[in-house]
C-alpha cells in the first residue's frame, strides 16, 4: 500500500507543481464538447435526410429503413397509392448525410491517439501540449464545418494536423526525458 501512496503523492505533486497543468483538463473537456457537437450534427443530418438507425452510411438507391408495427406494415403493403419515391434514399441525400457522418467519424478515429498524447505530455510539457490540443480542436471544428458545406472544403481543417504533429513531437521528447529519468523542466 505504501508504494501506491508514494505513487499517488508523486503524481499529484508532479501535476500540481508543473506550470500550466490546469489547462489540460480544459483541453480534454473541449474535446468532449467537440465530440458531442459533432454527434448532434450527425443526428440532425439523420433527421433532415431521413436516414434511420442503424444505418451508418447511406447508400443511394437503397430502401429507407422505417421501423413500424406489424399491423401498420400490413396496412401499408395493401395500399396501392403508397408513395414509393420517399422509400428510397436519393443520391443527394446519401451524399449530404455521408459528408456529415464522415466528418464526425474521421475525428472519432483520431481521438484515442490525441487523448493519449495529451495525457503523456501532461507531466512534461503541459502548456505546449494544451496549445497543440486547442489547435487540434479548432482544426476539427473547421474540418466538420467545411465537410458539411462540401467535401472539398474539409481542407480548411488542415490546421488540426499542426496540433497533432506538435503533440507527436512533444510525446517523443517526453519519451526521451522519461527514458533518461530526468525532468523536462
Amino acid at each position: 500500500m505504501s508504494l501506491w501512496n508514494n505513487f499517488s503523492v508523486y503524481t499529484a505533486g508532479a501535476l500540481f507543481n508543473s506550470p500550466h497543468s490546469g489547462l489540460m483538463p480544459i483541453v480534454i473537456v473541449s474535446i468532449f464538447v467537440l465530440d458531442m457537437w459533432m454527434g448532434i450534427m450527425v443526428a440532425l443530418a439523420r433527421k433532415k435526410y431521413n436516414i434511420q438507425y442503424p444505418t451508418l452510411y447511406a447508400v443511394a438507391g437503397t430502401t429507407r429503413f422505417t421501423p413500424v408495427a406489424k399491423a401498420e406494415t400490413e396496412a401499408i403493403s395493401s395500399s396501392p397509392l403508397e408513395d414509393k419515391s420517399k422509400a428510397v434514399i436519393t443520391q443527394e441525400d446519401a451524399y449530404a448525410f455521408n459528408c456529415v457522418q464522415r466528418g464526425h467519424q474521421n475525428t472519432v478515429e483520431k481521438l484515442p491517439v490525441v487523448l493519449a498524447m495529451l495525457l503523456v505530455n501532461w507531466f512534461s510539457f503541459p502548456l505546449p501540449a494544451a496549445i497543440a490540443g486547442f489547435v487540434w480542436v479548432a482544426g476539427r471544428i473547421l474540418y466538420m464545418i467545411g465537410y458539411t458545406w462540401s467535401p472539398e472544403w474539409r481542407n480548411i481543417g488542415v490546421i488540426s494536423y499542426f496540433g497533432l504533429f506538435s503533440l507527436l513531437g512533444l510525446t517523443c521528447a517526453t519519451a526521451g526525458f522519461f527514458y533518461q529519468k530526468t525532468a523536462a523542466y
